[in-house]
């Protein structure tokens, strides 16, 4: 898969899953199966904001020309989706979340598994195959 459609995969799950965080937390939650109340609901709309500042990182590095700043990018969303899915793993054999929590861990770890990937391959340019 090539970075700029990592890239613009990522952003529209960030998009999708941060909208639906910020303006349906109880819905959210309830999907996940996480006992709802305004501090989880708080809690999921300051989560949901954060994944718009990875959707928009993401959208636009797919235009990024620097190899360093896109290299950043990718080091940054490798380590973030490998501990997402630690933590989403854990989450779901803790019960934490009911079995929606699998999805969780299969967006994170494929996202992980694509970046690292690419940095492995140190495959910067947006647009390479």
């Amino acid at each position: 898969m090539n970075l700029r459609l990592l890239l613009t995969i990522n952003a529209f799950l960030a998009t999708a899953h941060g909208l639906g965080f910020i303006l349906l937390p109880s819905q959210m939650l309830a999907f996940y199966q996480i006992a709802g109340g305004s501090g989880a609901e708080f809690m999921g709309q300051l989560f949901g904001a954060e994944l718009l500042v990875v959707a928009i990182v993401t959208w636009k590095a797919r235009d990024f020309v620097s190899l360093g700043a896109l290299a950043a990018v990718v080091l940054a969303n490798l380590v973030a989706d490998a501990v997402g899915t630690v933590l989403s793993v854990r989450a779901v054999m803790a019960g934490t979340v009911g079995a929606f929590g699998w999805l969780a861990v299969a967006i994170y770890g494929l996202l992980a598994l694509a970046y690292l990937a690419v940095y492995l391959k140190k495959n910067y340019a947006a647009t390479a195959a």
